[in-house]
Protein backbone atom coordinates (compact mmCIF):
# COMPACT_ATOMS: atom_id res chain seq x y z
CA UNK A 1 0.00 0.00 0.00
CA UNK A 2 1.35 3.21 -0.62
CA UNK A 3 2.10 5.69 1.81
CA UNK A 4 0.98 9.40 2.75
CA UNK A 5 4.14 10.96 1.72
CA UNK A 6 4.86 9.08 -0.91
CA UNK A 7 1.50 10.14 -2.62
CA UNK A 8 2.59 13.64 -1.48
CA UNK A 9 5.77 13.32 -3.21
CA UNK A 10 4.38 12.56 -6.81
CA UNK A 11 1.57 15.22 -6.12
CA UNK A 12 4.34 17.27 -6.38
CA UNK A 13 6.02 16.10 -8.92
CA UNK A 14 3.01 16.19 -11.31
CA UNK A 15 2.23 19.82 -10.25
CA UNK A 16 5.65 20.86 -11.76
CA UNK A 17 5.68 18.42 -14.98
CA UNK A 18 1.73 19.89 -15.46
CA UNK A 19 3.16 23.65 -14.53
CA UNK A 20 5.74 23.28 -17.51
CA UNK A 21 4.00 21.68 -20.01
CA UNK A 22 1.04 24.19 -19.63
CA UNK A 23 3.85 27.06 -19.52
CA UNK A 24 5.25 25.12 -23.13
CA UNK A 25 1.59 25.17 -24.69
CA UNK A 26 1.23 28.82 -23.58
CA UNK A 27 4.38 30.09 -25.25
CA UNK A 28 3.73 28.20 -28.37
CA UNK A 29 1.66 30.63 -29.77
CA UNK A 30 2.64 33.84 -28.12
CA UNK A 31 5.82 33.60 -29.61
CA UNK A 32 4.37 33.32 -33.01
CA UNK A 33 2.19 36.25 -32.21
CA UNK A 34 5.13 38.36 -31.14
CA UNK A 35 7.48 37.16 -34.43
CA UNK A 36 4.58 37.74 -36.96
CA UNK A 37 3.96 40.98 -35.57
CA UNK A 38 7.52 42.53 -35.14
CA UNK A 39 7.30 44.39 -38.03
CA UNK A 40 4.01 46.45 -36.67
CA UNK A 41 4.76 50.05 -36.55
CA UNK A 42 4.87 51.50 -32.42
CA UNK A 43 1.31 52.48 -32.65
CA UNK A 44 -0.08 49.27 -34.01
CA UNK A 45 2.06 47.18 -31.56
CA UNK A 46 0.86 49.17 -28.67
CA UNK A 47 -2.38 48.31 -29.61
CA UNK A 48 -1.78 45.21 -29.94
CA UNK A 49 0.34 45.09 -26.69
CA UNK A 50 -1.10 47.14 -24.27
CA UNK A 51 -5.10 47.63 -25.40
CA UNK A 52 -5.42 50.97 -26.34
CA UNK A 53 -8.65 52.18 -27.81
CA UNK A 54 -9.09 52.07 -31.46
CA UNK A 55 -11.60 54.05 -33.59
CA UNK A 56 -12.50 52.71 -36.90
CA UNK A 57 -14.47 54.53 -40.30
CA UNK A 58 -17.32 54.17 -39.03
CA UNK A 59 -16.82 56.06 -35.72
CA UNK A 60 -16.80 53.08 -33.85
CA UNK A 61 -14.18 52.65 -30.87
CA UNK A 62 -12.47 49.11 -30.06
CA UNK A 63 -10.36 48.37 -27.30
CA UNK A 64 -8.32 44.87 -27.51
CA UNK A 65 -6.10 43.54 -25.18
CA UNK A 66 -5.30 39.39 -26.34
CA UNK A 67 -1.45 40.00 -26.45
CA UNK A 68 -1.44 41.60 -23.35
CA UNK A 69 -4.12 39.38 -21.28
CA UNK A 70 -1.62 35.98 -22.84
CA UNK A 71 1.49 37.51 -21.46
CA UNK A 72 -0.26 37.74 -17.70
CA UNK A 73 -1.17 34.40 -18.43
CA UNK A 74 2.40 33.26 -19.15
CA UNK A 75 4.07 35.08 -16.35
CA UNK A 76 1.91 33.74 -13.99
CA UNK A 77 2.16 30.51 -15.24
CA UNK A 78 6.16 31.67 -14.49
CA UNK A 79 5.93 32.94 -11.47
CA UNK A 80 3.78 29.06 -10.31
CA UNK A 81 6.23 27.53 -12.21
CA UNK A 82 8.94 29.61 -9.11
CA UNK A 83 6.54 28.63 -6.59
CA UNK A 84 7.34 25.02 -7.86
CA UNK A 85 10.65 24.56 -7.51
CA UNK A 86 10.51 26.52 -3.80
CA UNK A 87 7.55 23.57 -2.92
CA UNK A 88 4.94 26.15 -1.94
CA UNK A 89 1.36 25.00 -3.06
CA UNK A 90 -0.80 27.83 -1.68
CA UNK A 91 1.58 30.16 -4.29
CA UNK A 92 1.02 27.57 -7.15
CA UNK A 93 -2.58 27.21 -6.87
CA UNK A 94 -2.99 31.54 -6.70
CA UNK A 95 -0.83 32.24 -9.36
CA UNK A 96 -2.53 29.44 -11.37
CA UNK A 97 -5.81 31.21 -10.69
CA UNK A 98 -4.61 34.76 -12.17
CA UNK A 99 -3.51 32.42 -15.53
CA UNK A 100 -6.87 30.90 -15.77
CA UNK A 101 -8.76 34.47 -15.37
CA UNK A 102 -6.32 35.93 -18.13
CA UNK A 103 -7.22 33.03 -20.38
CA UNK A 104 -10.87 33.29 -19.91
CA UNK A 105 -10.34 37.11 -20.30
CA UNK A 106 -8.65 36.33 -23.31
CA UNK A 107 -11.43 33.79 -24.53
CA UNK A 108 -14.09 36.87 -23.87
CA UNK A 109 -12.15 39.26 -25.66
CA UNK A 110 -10.81 37.35 -28.94
CA UNK A 111 -14.45 35.94 -29.39
CA UNK A 112 -16.58 38.95 -29.38
CA UNK A 113 -17.30 40.56 -32.50
CA UNK A 114 -16.34 43.85 -32.29
CA UNK A 115 -13.01 42.78 -32.62
CA UNK A 116 -13.56 41.24 -36.22
CA UNK A 117 -12.18 45.14 -37.60
CA UNK A 118 -9.12 43.84 -35.79
CA UNK A 119 -8.70 40.75 -37.24
CA UNK A 120 -8.68 42.39 -41.31
CA UNK A 121 -5.94 44.35 -40.28
CA UNK A 122 -4.40 41.40 -39.00
CA UNK A 123 -4.32 43.04 -35.53
CA UNK A 124 -5.90 40.09 -34.08
CA UNK A 125 -3.56 37.44 -35.35
CA UNK A 126 -5.25 34.12 -36.25
CA UNK A 127 -3.23 32.06 -33.20
CA UNK A 128 -5.49 33.85 -30.79
CA UNK A 129 -8.99 34.19 -32.70
CA UNK A 130 -11.90 32.09 -31.98
CA UNK A 131 -10.47 28.89 -33.39
CA UNK A 132 -8.63 28.73 -30.37
CA UNK A 133 -10.93 26.99 -28.57
CA UNK A 134 -9.82 23.66 -28.05
CA UNK A 135 -6.30 24.84 -27.23
CA UNK A 136 -8.21 27.21 -24.60
CA UNK A 137 -10.09 24.08 -22.99
CA UNK A 138 -7.19 21.85 -22.80
CA UNK A 139 -5.00 24.57 -20.94
CA UNK A 140 -8.25 25.55 -18.47
CA UNK A 141 -8.79 21.83 -17.81
CA UNK A 142 -4.67 21.70 -16.95
CA UNK A 143 -5.25 24.84 -14.79
CA UNK A 144 -8.28 23.21 -12.55
CA UNK A 145 -6.20 19.82 -12.48
CA UNK A 146 -2.97 22.06 -10.38
CA UNK A 147 -5.37 24.26 -8.52
CA UNK A 148 -7.15 20.72 -7.06
CA UNK A 149 -3.76 19.39 -6.80
CA UNK A 150 -2.53 22.36 -5.05
CA UNK A 151 -4.68 22.39 -2.27
CA UNK A 152 -5.04 18.48 -2.02
CA UNK A 153 -1.25 19.07 -0.90
CA UNK A 154 -1.99 22.47 1.12
CA UNK A 155 -4.90 19.93 2.78
CA UNK A 156 -2.52 17.08 3.55
CA UNK A 157 0.47 19.50 4.95
CA UNK A 158 -1.77 20.56 7.60
CA UNK A 159 -2.97 17.41 8.39
CA UNK A 160 0.11 16.50 9.44
CA UNK A 161 0.89 19.40 11.81
CA UNK A 162 -1.97 18.97 13.72
CA UNK A 163 -0.95 20.43 17.14
CA UNK A 164 -0.03 23.92 15.41
CA UNK A 165 -0.91 27.15 16.94
CA UNK A 166 -3.61 29.24 15.31
CA UNK A 167 -1.56 32.16 13.44
CA UNK A 168 -4.79 33.99 13.05
CA UNK A 169 -3.51 37.00 15.26
CA UNK A 170 -0.62 36.94 13.59
CA UNK A 171 -1.93 37.28 10.29
CA UNK A 172 -4.54 39.95 11.51
CA UNK A 173 -1.53 42.02 12.76
CA UNK A 174 -0.04 41.75 9.26
CA UNK A 175 -2.74 43.36 7.46
CA UNK A 176 -1.62 47.45 7.89
CA UNK A 177 1.32 45.70 6.41
CA UNK A 178 0.06 44.72 3.69
CA UNK A 179 -1.85 47.82 2.86
CA UNK A 180 1.02 49.70 3.12
CA UNK A 181 2.95 47.28 0.90
CA UNK A 182 0.26 47.56 -1.29
CA UNK A 183 -0.34 51.28 -1.96
CA UNK A 184 3.65 52.24 -2.15
CA UNK A 185 5.22 49.06 -3.73
CA UNK A 186 2.60 47.29 -5.43
CA UNK A 187 0.09 49.12 -7.07
CA UNK A 188 2.87 52.07 -8.06
CA UNK A 189 4.42 49.33 -10.29
CA UNK A 190 2.11 50.08 -13.35
CA UNK A 191 4.69 52.53 -13.88
CA UNK A 192 6.96 50.21 -15.11
CA UNK A 193 5.01 50.98 -18.73
CA UNK A 194 6.72 54.22 -18.77
CA UNK A 195 10.08 52.36 -19.87
CA UNK A 196 8.87 51.52 -22.79
CA UNK A 197 7.08 54.56 -23.70
CA UNK A 198 8.63 57.56 -25.00
CA UNK A 199 6.51 59.42 -21.66
CA UNK A 200 5.03 62.87 -21.86
CA UNK A 201 3.89 64.07 -18.63
CA UNK A 202 1.45 66.88 -20.28
CA UNK A 203 -0.80 63.59 -21.34
CA UNK A 204 -0.35 62.07 -18.11
CA UNK A 205 0.18 58.40 -16.65
CA UNK A 206 -2.83 56.93 -18.38
CA UNK A 207 -2.49 59.01 -21.86
CA UNK A 208 -1.61 57.39 -25.25
CA UNK A 209 1.83 57.82 -24.86
CA UNK A 210 4.12 57.05 -27.60
CA UNK A 211 4.80 53.27 -27.72
CA UNK A 212 8.82 52.57 -28.27
CA UNK A 213 9.51 49.28 -26.84
CA UNK A 214 13.03 48.56 -26.35
CA UNK A 215 14.50 51.78 -27.17
CA UNK A 216 14.76 53.12 -24.11
CA UNK A 217 16.90 50.20 -22.94
CA UNK A 218 19.25 50.50 -26.13
CA UNK A 219 19.62 54.01 -25.11
CA UNK A 220 20.86 53.35 -21.99
CA UNK A 221 22.68 50.30 -22.42
CA UNK A 222 24.61 52.76 -25.51
CA UNK A 223 25.50 55.65 -23.30
CA UNK A 224 28.99 56.41 -22.56
CA UNK A 225 28.43 56.25 -18.83
CA UNK A 226 26.29 53.24 -18.78
CA UNK A 227 30.07 50.85 -18.29
CA UNK A 228 31.30 53.82 -16.11
CA UNK A 229 28.03 53.94 -13.58
CA UNK A 230 27.38 49.63 -13.76
CA UNK A 231 31.14 49.25 -12.94
CA UNK A 232 31.28 51.82 -9.86
CA UNK A 233 27.78 50.28 -8.55
CA UNK A 234 29.38 46.40 -8.51
CA UNK A 235 32.85 47.83 -6.60
CA UNK A 236 31.60 50.22 -4.09
CA UNK A 237 28.51 47.45 -3.23
CA UNK A 238 31.22 44.27 -3.69
CA UNK A 239 33.67 46.41 -1.19
CA UNK A 240 30.46 47.26 1.00
CA UNK A 241 29.26 43.33 1.50
CA UNK A 242 33.11 41.87 1.99
CA UNK A 243 33.88 44.50 4.97
CA UNK A 244 30.57 44.38 6.44
CA UNK A 245 30.81 40.83 6.78
CA UNK A 246 34.59 40.75 8.23
CA UNK A 247 34.76 43.87 10.41
CA UNK A 248 31.80 42.85 12.45
CA UNK A 249 33.24 39.18 12.89
CA UNK A 250 36.39 40.71 14.01
CA UNK A 251 34.83 42.96 16.76
CA UNK A 252 32.47 40.60 17.80
CA UNK A 253 35.35 38.12 18.59
CA UNK A 254 37.61 40.76 20.18
CA UNK A 255 34.53 42.10 22.73
CA UNK A 256 33.77 38.64 23.36
CA UNK A 257 37.23 38.49 24.83
CA UNK A 258 36.87 41.47 27.08
CA UNK A 259 35.98 40.53 30.87
CA UNK A 260 35.32 44.31 31.87
CA UNK A 261 31.85 44.30 31.33
CA UNK A 262 31.28 48.10 31.77
CA UNK A 263 33.32 48.69 29.12
CA UNK A 264 32.36 46.06 27.25
CA UNK A 265 28.59 47.80 27.31
CA UNK A 266 30.45 50.96 26.43
CA UNK A 267 32.10 50.06 23.38
CA UNK A 268 29.02 48.11 22.15
CA UNK A 269 27.15 51.70 22.88
CA UNK A 270 29.43 53.58 21.19
CA UNK A 271 29.81 52.00 17.63
CA UNK A 272 26.34 51.23 17.17
CA UNK A 273 25.12 54.79 17.90
CA UNK A 274 26.29 55.27 14.46
CA UNK A 275 23.60 53.29 12.97
CA UNK A 276 20.92 55.44 14.16
CA UNK A 277 22.03 58.91 12.58
CA UNK A 278 20.76 59.17 8.98
CA UNK A 279 23.47 59.80 6.47
CA UNK A 280 22.18 63.49 5.50
CA UNK A 281 23.63 63.82 9.67
CA UNK A 282 26.58 61.64 8.69
CA UNK A 283 27.07 63.74 5.34
CA UNK A 284 27.53 67.16 7.06
CA UNK A 285 29.67 65.48 9.81
CA UNK A 286 31.84 63.25 7.21
CA UNK A 287 32.71 66.52 4.70
CA UNK A 288 33.45 68.74 8.30
CA UNK A 289 35.52 65.80 9.27
CA UNK A 290 37.46 65.09 6.15
CA UNK A 291 37.53 68.86 4.98
CA UNK A 292 41.27 69.09 3.71
CA UNK A 293 41.75 72.36 5.06
CA UNK A 294 40.36 72.19 8.72
CA UNK A 295 39.66 68.74 8.62
CA UNK A 296 40.80 66.38 11.52
CA UNK A 297 41.73 63.73 9.81
CA UNK A 298 43.72 66.10 7.28
CA UNK A 299 45.34 68.03 10.39
CA UNK A 300 46.38 64.35 11.98
CA UNK A 301 48.24 63.35 8.43
CA UNK A 302 50.03 66.42 8.81
CA UNK A 303 51.80 65.37 11.65
CA UNK A 304 53.71 63.02 9.64
CA UNK A 305 54.19 65.56 7.12
CA UNK A 306 51.42 63.70 4.39
CA UNK A 307 50.39 66.22 2.14
CA UNK A 308 46.39 67.33 2.69
CA UNK A 309 43.95 64.76 0.75
CA UNK A 310 40.71 65.64 -0.36
CA UNK A 311 38.60 62.48 0.37
CA UNK A 312 35.50 63.90 -0.90
CA UNK A 313 37.11 65.44 -4.03
CA UNK A 314 39.53 62.52 -5.67
CA UNK A 315 38.48 60.05 -7.59
CA UNK A 316 41.51 57.90 -6.32
CA UNK A 317 39.92 58.11 -2.52
CA UNK A 318 36.47 58.52 -3.10
CA UNK A 319 35.39 55.10 -3.55
CA UNK A 320 37.22 54.13 -0.46
CA UNK A 321 35.74 57.43 1.44
CA UNK A 322 32.08 55.85 0.79
CA UNK A 323 33.23 51.71 1.84
CA UNK A 324 35.18 53.11 4.98
CA UNK A 325 32.37 55.50 6.50
CA UNK A 326 29.39 53.21 5.54
CA UNK A 327 31.49 50.11 6.96
CA UNK A 328 32.08 52.81 10.39
CA UNK A 329 28.26 53.48 10.19
CA UNK A 330 27.29 49.75 10.06
CA UNK A 331 29.59 47.59 11.55
CA UNK A 332 28.06 47.89 15.71
CA UNK A 333 24.64 46.14 14.01
CA UNK A 334 26.57 43.60 12.87
CA UNK A 335 28.68 43.30 15.78
CA UNK A 336 25.41 42.90 18.18
CA UNK A 337 23.64 39.87 15.97
CA UNK A 338 27.58 38.10 16.27
CA UNK A 339 27.62 38.66 19.95
CA UNK A 340 23.76 37.74 20.38
CA UNK A 341 25.07 34.02 18.06
CA UNK A 342 28.02 34.13 20.55
CA UNK A 343 26.10 34.19 23.65
CA UNK A 344 23.80 31.26 22.69
CA UNK A 345 26.74 28.95 22.55
CA UNK A 346 26.94 26.21 24.77
CA UNK A 347 29.59 26.83 27.81
CA UNK A 348 30.05 23.19 27.97
CA UNK A 349 31.86 23.29 24.66
CA UNK A 350 34.64 25.61 25.98
CA UNK A 351 35.12 23.53 28.72
CA UNK A 352 35.55 20.71 26.82
CA UNK A 353 38.30 22.64 25.14
CA UNK A 354 39.94 23.48 27.81
CA UNK A 355 40.17 19.72 28.89
CA UNK A 356 41.62 19.24 25.59
CA UNK A 357 44.73 21.86 26.57
CA UNK A 358 43.16 24.60 23.86
CA UNK A 359 44.14 27.92 24.75
CA UNK A 360 41.83 31.51 24.09
CA UNK A 361 43.02 31.29 20.11
CA UNK A 362 42.14 27.56 19.55
CA UNK A 363 38.66 27.65 21.25
CA UNK A 364 37.96 30.51 18.93
CA UNK A 365 39.39 28.79 16.33
CA UNK A 366 37.63 25.77 16.78
CA UNK A 367 34.17 26.33 18.90
CA UNK A 368 33.56 30.09 18.77
CA UNK A 369 34.22 30.34 14.66
CA UNK A 370 32.15 26.95 14.05
CA UNK A 371 29.38 28.01 15.85
CA UNK A 372 28.97 31.09 13.92
CA UNK A 373 29.28 30.21 10.30
CA UNK A 374 25.74 29.08 9.92
CA UNK A 375 24.60 33.16 10.57
CA UNK A 376 27.77 34.30 8.83
CA UNK A 377 26.74 31.86 5.58
CA UNK A 378 23.30 33.18 6.38
CA UNK A 379 23.93 36.99 6.47
CA UNK A 380 26.32 36.55 3.50
CA UNK A 381 23.98 35.10 1.04
CA UNK A 382 21.60 37.19 1.66
CA UNK A 383 24.06 40.16 1.25
CA UNK A 384 24.32 39.34 -2.31
CA UNK A 385 20.61 40.94 -3.29
CA UNK A 386 22.53 43.81 -2.35
CA UNK A 387 24.88 43.98 -5.13
CA UNK A 388 23.25 46.35 -6.99
CA UNK A 389 22.28 48.90 -4.05
CA UNK A 390 25.57 50.95 -3.55
CA UNK A 391 23.78 53.23 -1.53
CA UNK A 392 21.88 56.45 -2.78
CA UNK A 393 21.53 57.94 0.14
CA UNK A 394 25.45 57.74 1.49
CA UNK A 395 26.22 58.83 -1.91
CA UNK A 396 23.59 61.56 -3.15
CA UNK A 397 25.13 63.35 0.34
CA UNK A 398 28.60 62.93 -0.11
CA UNK A 399 29.39 62.88 -3.92
CA UNK A 400 29.73 65.97 -6.68
CA UNK A 401 30.26 66.34 -10.37
CA UNK A 402 34.19 66.21 -9.68
CA UNK A 403 34.00 62.34 -8.64
CA UNK A 404 31.26 61.53 -10.93
CA UNK A 405 33.92 59.22 -12.47
CA UNK A 406 34.47 57.20 -9.56
CA UNK A 407 31.36 57.53 -7.26
CA UNK A 408 27.88 57.71 -10.08
CA UNK A 409 26.21 54.73 -9.09
CA UNK A 410 23.12 53.25 -10.65
CA UNK A 411 20.54 54.84 -8.29
CA UNK A 412 21.84 58.55 -8.08
CA UNK A 413 22.10 58.10 -11.83
CA UNK A 414 18.41 57.04 -12.52
CA UNK A 415 18.01 60.25 -10.01
CA UNK A 416 19.54 62.29 -12.31
CA UNK A 417 17.89 61.07 -15.53
CA UNK A 418 14.43 61.50 -14.01
CA UNK A 419 14.36 64.69 -11.70
CA UNK A 420 16.78 66.78 -12.88
CA UNK A 421 17.00 65.73 -16.49
CA UNK A 422 13.37 64.67 -17.34
CA UNK A 423 13.78 61.77 -19.24
CA UNK A 424 11.54 60.08 -17.49
CA UNK A 425 11.33 56.66 -19.86
CA UNK A 426 15.09 56.24 -19.88
CA UNK A 427 15.45 56.18 -16.44
CA UNK A 428 12.41 53.90 -15.54
CA UNK A 429 14.21 51.67 -18.03
CA UNK A 430 17.01 51.92 -15.88
CA UNK A 431 15.21 51.09 -12.90
CA UNK A 432 13.39 48.12 -14.27
CA UNK A 433 17.19 47.20 -15.33
CA UNK A 434 18.07 47.08 -11.91
CA UNK A 435 15.15 45.96 -10.41
CA UNK A 436 15.48 42.70 -12.32
CA UNK A 437 18.79 41.64 -11.51
CA UNK A 438 18.40 42.48 -7.68
CA UNK A 439 15.34 40.18 -7.91
CA UNK A 440 17.48 37.16 -9.34
CA UNK A 441 20.02 38.33 -7.07
CA UNK A 442 17.44 38.60 -4.12
CA UNK A 443 15.96 35.26 -5.26
CA UNK A 444 19.27 33.38 -5.58
CA UNK A 445 20.68 34.50 -1.82
CA UNK A 446 17.50 33.37 -0.20
CA UNK A 447 18.01 29.56 -2.04
CA UNK A 448 21.50 29.61 -1.07
CA UNK A 449 20.85 30.81 2.89
CA UNK A 450 18.00 27.97 2.58
CA UNK A 451 20.26 26.06 1.36
CA UNK A 452 23.74 26.11 3.40
CA UNK A 453 22.38 27.98 6.20
CA UNK A 454 18.61 26.32 6.88
CA UNK A 455 17.21 29.96 6.56
CA UNK A 456 14.11 30.60 5.62
CA UNK A 457 11.30 33.55 5.75
CA UNK A 458 8.42 30.83 5.41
Amino acid sequence: MISIRTCIRKVKSMIKLLLIGNLFMLLTPLIKVTYKNLSLGYADARLLLLGQTYANTEGNTYTIQPIALMYLAVIAMLVAVLFSFLKKSLGIAVSSIVAMLALYGLKVVVSTEKHMFMRKYDLLPEELSISFTLFYYIILFILVMIIVLSFYDIYQSEKKSKNRLSTTPLHIMMIPSIIVTTIFAYIPLYGIVMAFQNFNPTKGLFGMQAFVGWDNFRYFFQMPDFRTVLTNTLIISIGKIIFQTIVPIVVALLLNELRIKWFKKSVQTIIYLPHFLSWVILGGILSSVLSPSNGIINAFLGLFNIEPIFFLGSNDWFRFTLIASDVWKEFGWGTIIHLATIAGISPHLYEAAKMDGANRWKQTRHVTLPSMMPIIIMLSTLSLGRVLNAGFDQVFNLYSPAVYESGDVISTFVYRLGLIQAQYSVAAAVGVFKSFISMFLVTTSYYLSKKYANYRIF
